[in-house]
């Protein structure tokens, strides 16, 4: 795999997914301070970041080892 790749490959996978956090997790944070008691008390109103990966990260490919990685 071309070095070209790689940094593509993580970039994507683990730099995009971090960026994204640290752009939404303010916000989330924002809207909960902003409920009441009663409403925190009910996981109904909670915003929250659900992630979702790839089965490579715990069941890697052969020859896909940086992919694999980058999904864990």
């Amino acid at each position: 795999m071309a070095y070209q790749d790689v940094q593509t490959l993580v970039s994507l996978n683990v730099v995009a997914l971090t960026e994204l956090f640290h752009i939404f997790l303010p916000r989330i944070k924002q809207q909960h301070k902003k409920l009441s008691e009663e409403q925190k008390a009910s996981n109904y109103a909670l915003a929250g970041i659900i992630n979702i990966s790839s089965m490579s990260g715990f069941m890697p490919i052969p020859s896909m080892a940086l992919y694999a990685a980058s999904k864990t």
